[in-house]
């Protein structure tokens, strides 16, 4: 397979500018109080996405009814958007799945405003593509530098998530496992039951994705580090992980 181009349109007199693309939908939800914090990340995820190469063939913004972060709105002239509603939704995995039954391409990378990909991120999927791989596996890093190595190996993700969330993964793979789980942990929900189902993984050793780790994000808060919440969230895989196994 190879990148499709998109053709952006300039001012008379200027050269014509053919943009590489990757048959991806980066499916973005936006969804929480207006004015939340995560609006401040909105200008730079989508400078991240305009210096992509291959860029996305589109990004589909998923959302409640009034749309809360200004993704829409904040979007970069030329770029391919489409806007998917989802009137109260709550769930991460709610939001992804509609997003995912929306999009137009064969691959899907589902991130927050606060995930910012890299500008290589989708490079290889070409080649992910051509070996019939059903998830493209990357390493992801934290802004103050660290590394995290992506790890496909089902016996691991029993007991912990060795794969980030914004990993690409095929549509024919989504709807092949009933999409993502509602629970609180719904990527790796969805991770376990493509392992389940015997998903065939790639790997590549580039950074797809710098992930946000800075005070405020909902993964940081006392909340979420409570350890009664994590506890109870950690039960909601064990009860998926028993499903899945029998």
């Amino acid at each position: 397979m190879i990148h499709r181009h998109q053709t952006v349109t300039v001012p008379a007199g200027w050269d014509v500018v053919t943009i590489p693309t990757a048959p991806v939908s980066v499916i973005v939800p936006s969804f929480g109080p207006p004015g939340s914090h995560y609006a401040a990340f909105v200008p730079r995820w989508w400078e991240a996405i305009r210096r992509m190469s291959p860029q996305p063939a589109e990004v589909v913004v998923v959302h409640t009814d009034p749309e809360p972060l200004g993704i829409l709105a904040a979007a970069p002239a030329g770029m391919a958007v489409r806007s998917v509603v989802v009137p109260g939704g709550t769930s991460m995995a709610e939001m992804v799945n509609a997003g995912v039954r929306a999009a137009s391409q064969p691959w899907c990378c589902g991130v927050g405003v606060d995930d910012m990909l890299t500008p290589d991120a989708f490079v290889y999927l070409e080649r992910a593509d051509d070996l019939h791989a059903e998830i493209m596996l990357w390493n992801h890093a934290e802004e103050n530098g660290t590394v995290r190595e992506g790890s496909w190996r089902p016996y691991r993700l029993l007991r912990e998530n060795t794969v980030h969330g914004s990993c690409p993964f095929t549509v024919g793979l989504w709807r092949a496992v009933g999409g993502f789980p509602d629970v609180a942990w719904s990527d790796w929900g969805f991770w376990l039951r493509c392992a389940a189902y015997g998903a065939r993984a790639w790997k590549t050793h580039h950074v797809g994705v710098v992930w946000d780790t800075g005070e405020g994000r909902p993964t940081m808060t006392s909340q979420a580090n409570d350890q009664a919440v994590a506890e109870a969230r950690r039960q909601e895989i064990h009860e998926l992980i028993r499903g899945l196994i029998g």
